[in-house]
Formats: structure tokens, C-alpha cells, sequence
């Protein structure tokens, strides 16, 4: 298995959103929440009509972890109002633990660059990816931003909250 991160291009757009779905669907169901496979997939046939396409500009970058040409995982960073947002961060469930997630987080955490404070959000009951920010220097934040987290067709929110990794000299 050779793996390669690049920045995506807008050929891969259709292939990262199922990678994100596929994701979603093996981590966010949820009996306490009421988060369903049912609900996740409605969310994903609006998202599928919605789409904006892919941009790589000097605010915005995707990077993509390729296997033999399919897209198997996905990582957004943004700089939104200053702040440097860590965005989406997906893989297919059968490369996690294997570190290409890793690999696409350190290429997010280069560009935004290690002075910078970085934040993004975790979604609260995932311990497993809460614990995977960690390794790359994230903590839970204090309460000054507090993350909506997504609303799904059915009015459920999944809950989240906001981790930050401080800046390094």
C-alpha cells in the first residue's frame, strides 16, 4: 500500500464527499443523541445537491490521501476572520489507525504554520478522534467559542466541542 497526500483537485470532489459520508455513517450514529444511519444519509442526498465546488486559494486548502487512485481520505484548513480552522478530516474506516490521517493533519498544521494558534471541532461523544488531536497538540478549549455542531434533516444536532492547539515557537 502506497500512499500519497496531495492537494485535491476538483476531479476529486465527488470521491472526498463519499469518503466524509462513509465516515460519518461508521462514527456519528448515536442511541443518547438520536443521531441515525437514516438521518446522516438524508443529510448527504441534500449536501449532494448543494455542493460548491472545490477551492484552493491562499485561505482555503484540501488536501487528499490517495491509494492507488481513489480517494481515501480528506483534510480541510481554513483561515476564516484570522483564525486558523482545522475543517474536515475524514478517511475511509478501512485506513483508519494506519497514519494517514496523521499525515494529512501535519500537511494542515505546516501550512497554517506552528506559530499560529489552530482550533477546530471535535464532535463530543468520538473520544477516539478526540484523542487522535491530541497526539497533534490540540486540547479542549475554554467556552469562547461555542461550536453549534452539525443540524441534521430530522432537527438533531450532533454535538461538538472546540479544541485548540497553541502556538509553538
Amino acid at each position: 500500500m502506497k500512499i500519497k497526500v496531495r492537494l485535491a483537485k476538483p476531479s476529486d470532489s465527488k470521491f472526498m464527499w463519499m469518503v466524509v459520508e462513509k465516515a460519518w455513517l461508521a462514527t456519528y450514529p448515536n442511541k443518547k443523541y438520536r443521531i441515525t444511519k437514516e438521518s446522516i444519509k438524508k443529510q448527504f442526498k441534500i449536501k449532494n445537491s448543494s455542493r460548491t465546488p472545490l477551492v484552493q486559494n491562499e485561505i482555503n486548502h484540501t488536501w487528499v490521501a490517495i491509494d492507488d487512485d481513489l480517494v481515501i481520505g480528506i483534510c480541510n484548513a481554513q483561515i476564516k476572520q484570522n483564525e486558523r480552522y482545522l475543517g474536515a478530516t475524514y478517511l475511509l474506516p478501512e485506513y483508519w489507525n494506519k497514519g494517514i490521517g496523521s499525515r494529512l493533519v501535519d500537511k494542515a498544521i505546516r501550512w497554517f504554520g506552528t506559530e499560529n494558534e489552530i482550533i477546530s471541532d471535535v464532535v463530543s461523544y468520538n473520544q477516539k478522534a478526540y484523542k487522535f488531536y491530541q497526539k497533534h497538540g490540540f486540547k479542549k478549549a475554554g467556552n469562547t467559542r461555542k461550536p453549534k455542531g452539525t443540524e441534521l434533516p430530522d432537527g438533531v444536532r450532533i454535538p461538538v466541542f472546540k479544541i485548540v492547539r497553541e502556538p509553538k515557537d
